[in-house]
């Protein structure tokens, strides 16, 4: 005698590989997706990171230029109505409008400004005379004296909108009064 098993596994189970497929496939293309907008972040923030180096290089540039031409320095100091006595960082907190004005006046005429051109984007730095000579000790017989400068430097790039502003203090060198 034979017994006829009755197939009740095959029934109860009809379809249920079709649903789990599409919970993995939903699943893995969330991870696609995800993956692929974590790409495009990165790739981004990379370029954003470049052209901020870019511009910090060209700022950079501009200062190392304006260091190397002495002509700025000397015409800085000549254009400063006092020999740099009344250029100081900022204007006291308790100055009028009128002193306000007159140390700015100093400031701006002791200030020169100079455009450069780097790797065919523009960058600028303003050379400023920010105090008096002061004589330099250590040196033979004391004969220089040292003029305290500011050098700003900014550069941008337009396409980016990337702009990298750069400040540098000097002293310049030169023969005593």
């Amino acid at each position: 005698m034979r017994f006829k098993q009755k197939n009740t596994f095959n029934r109860q189970q009809q379809g249920m590989v079709l649903i789990v497929c599409l919970i993995m496939l939903a699943v893995l293309t969330a991870l696609g997706v995800h993956t692929m907008s974590m790409a495009t972040m990165e790739g981004q923030m990379s370029s954003n990171s470049q052209s901020m180096m870019t511009t910090f290089q060209m700022a950079e540039s501009s200062i190392s230029g304006t260091l190397a031409d002495d002509t700025l320095f000397v015409e800085a100091i000549n254009a400063s109505p006092d020999g740099g006595q009344s250029a100081t960082e900022k204007p006291p907190e308790d100055a009028t409008e009128a002193e306000e004005a007159a140390w700015q006046a100093a400031a701006e005429a002791a200030s020169i400004s100079r455009d450069f051109e780097i790797g065919g984007h523009d960058s600028s730095t303003k050379t400023r005379l920010t105090g008096p000579a002061q004589n330099m000790e250590g040196n033979s017989l004391n004969t220089f004296v040292g003029y305290p400068f500011n050098i700003a430097a900014s550069a941008d790039l337009p396409a980016t909108g990337a702009r990298t502003r750069v400040t540098q203090g000097v002293k310049h060198l030169a023969p005593g009064i």
